[in-house]
């Protein structure tokens, strides 16, 4: 059996934020990947950290904990998540399980 993650992310980096696009099926098999992605960004002060969810398809338990994750972290060290362009279904998601009131969004 073959199973390829539907699951795809990328950066760019601007005058004073860091975005990093994500993009598909967002659960337990986008772990590596996400975390290849937002590790070397995680703990920069200099910069704002924004995830851009405009092509996130799906998002389950694993990611929502991801996302949770990363807040804690830019929370310790006193540093911003923004969320940007949630899908309507995510946002729900979102909203449902307490995760929204907690997120920057612009």
């Amino acid at each position: 059996m073959n199973f390829q993650s539907k699951f795809h992310g990328y950066t760019t980096m601007t005058d004073g934020r860091i975005t990093v696009f994500l993009e598909g099926d967002f659960d337990l098999s986008a772990a590596s990947e996400f975390r290849t992605l937002i590790e070397p960004w995680l703990h920069r002060k200099d910069r704002v950290l924004v995830l851009n969810l405009r092509k996130l398809k799906y998002l389950d338990s694993s990611g929502i904990g991801f996302i949770v994750s990363v807040l804690k972290s830019r929370n310790e060290t006193g540093t911003e998540l923004v969320v940007e362009e949630i899908p309507d279904k995510i946002k729900r998601l979102l909203d449902m399980t307490g995760v929204t009131p907690y997120l920057t969004q612009s």
